[in-house]
């Protein structure tokens, strides 16, 4: 690893540190898990705020509940973190079972079927009304025609979960793909419904399609058991882009490529691929996400940990023993070591270098992957202030009876506070800097 050289950089001040874990996917979900509310830093004041806040949490408990032991203030906090975010969702729930983004605002058969989705998923962790389901799921299933295709009037602009997809059966594939999981937690959506819409799936998907819409009808029929799937899935193998060791599925931008590589991930889980296999698609992913768990957006930060926490179950018994050494190029006497096996992988090692030198080298032996994260800190000079406002505050006198001095505070046209003062005020110039 080569130092980088900043132009501005005060003398004494530069710290490099080196965080290696073994389990990298274990380990965001241990922060994802420990620190719910903090992975998506957003108000929940709209419907789908707040299913971005919750989903996160609700996949990483799922992962720990069936793999290893949680404390129980951890197991408390974050369980009362999932029944708030469910109560909460609640409100923009219309009596027709559908949900909208706010409470004044029409449904979206997207966000119903988001909400639907996760609360399938919820009833093993948290108690839900089982009417909130049953009553979303028969409206999903009203938004489609007889040819199999779901359409929604409310919402052709608006759908942004997978409208970025590209694919004419974008949104189809995405109901199937909430039918069907729904379904597998034993909320039985109608067969006929679940048959139409994989049948238009299939039949508009070709090759050629964006790689992302292939990666969204790949992972809906392969769910859905689509006789046809194989095809599909071979023409999402066939775009997928393979760059030192690491593939991925493109799109116009990295946001776009995460949910589609998510897909991806969740595909090849369910056809049982080879393990390294998807593990190179995982390696892509994680490389993109903070050590606190989040992507770029919200809706790039939800698939992924989706993915990640299937993978994590799917590849928990793959095997894991790498021994790592430290050096820099300035001190022959600087040398730190990890050992990473199974048992400690979700630990971060931290090294800290406060002498960096020109390079740091990491020499790493053994069988399994890894993530390395090197962080590279220091001081710079304060610029001089820029002023960038300007304001200049009027007061306005006005002899007021009883002999004291009216002043006029105006702030805009619409907004101002009138106050006594014994004296008279001068006017006031005030410069803000920021």
């Amino acid at each position: 690893i080569r130092r980088p050289h900043p132009d501005n950089v005060l003398p004494n001040t530069e710290r490099c540190e080196i965080d290696i874990v073994g389990d990298g996917v274990n380990a965001i979900l241990e922060t994802v898990v420990k620190q719910p509310g903090q992975v998506i830093i957003w108000p929940s004041d709209c419907g789908e705020q707040t299913m971005s806040k919750l989903v996160p949490a609700l996949y990483a408990y799922e992962y720990f509940k069936t793999t290893k032991p949680m404390s129980d203030s951890v197991e408390y906090n974050t369980l009362k973190f999932l029944r708030e975010g469910y109560n909460q969702i609640l409100r923009y729930r219309k009596a027709d079972g559908s949900f909208s983004v706010f409470t004044s605002s029409p449904s979206y058969l997207w966000l119903t079927a988001y909400v639907i989705r996760t609360l399938c998923q919820a009833t093993k962790v948290i108690m839900i009304d089982e009417n909130v389901i049953t009553s979303g799921l028969r409206y999903i299933a009203s938004k489609q025609r007889g040819d199999g295709k779901f359409f929604d009037e409310n919402s052709s602009s608006n759908w942004r979960l997978v409208g970025h997809l590209d694919h004419p059966a974008a949104l189809t594939a995405y109901m199937l793909i909430t039918m069907e999981e729904c379904d597998a937690e034993g909320f039985k959506a109608p067969a006929f419904s679940k048959q139409r819409a994989a049948s238009f799936v299939k039949q508009h998907t070709r090759q050629g399609d964006s790689p992302g819409g292939l990666a969204l009808a790949a992972y809906a029929l392969s769910l859905a058991k689509s006789p046809g799937r194989q095809n599909v899935i071979q023409w999402l193998e066939e775009s997928v882009h393979l760059d030192q060791g690491d593939r991925h599925v493109p799109g116009n931008s990295d946001v776009y490529s995460a949910q589609a590589t998510s897909y991806a991930i969740m595909t090849f889980i369910k056809e049982l691929k080879d393990v390294d296999y998807i593990t190179s698609f995982v390696q892509w992913l994680s490389k993109r996400i903070s050590p606190k768990g989040s992507l770029k957006t919200s809706k790039d930060t939800v698939m992924a940990l989706q993915a990640l926490a299937k993978y994590a179950t799917y590849a928990k018994e793959n095997s894991l023993d790498l021994s790592c050494e430290v050096t820099v190029s300035n001190n022959r006497d600087f040398k730190e070591y990890v050992r990473i096996k199974r048992h400690n992988a979700s630990i971060h090692n931290k090294i800290e270098i406060n002498e960096p030198g020109e390079t740091i080298f990491v020499k790493v032996k053994g069988s399994g992957t890894g993530i390395l994260y090197f962080n590279h800190t220091y001081n710079v000079k304060v610029p001089n202030d820029i002023c960038k406002f300007d304001i200049t505050a009027n007061f306005q006198q006005k002899q007021a009876s009883g002999g004291g001095i009216l002043t006029g505070i105006s702030r805009s046209i619409e907004n101002g506070n009138l106050h006594h003062e014994k004296y008279p005020t001068p006017d006031y110039r005030m410069e803000v800097c920021a």
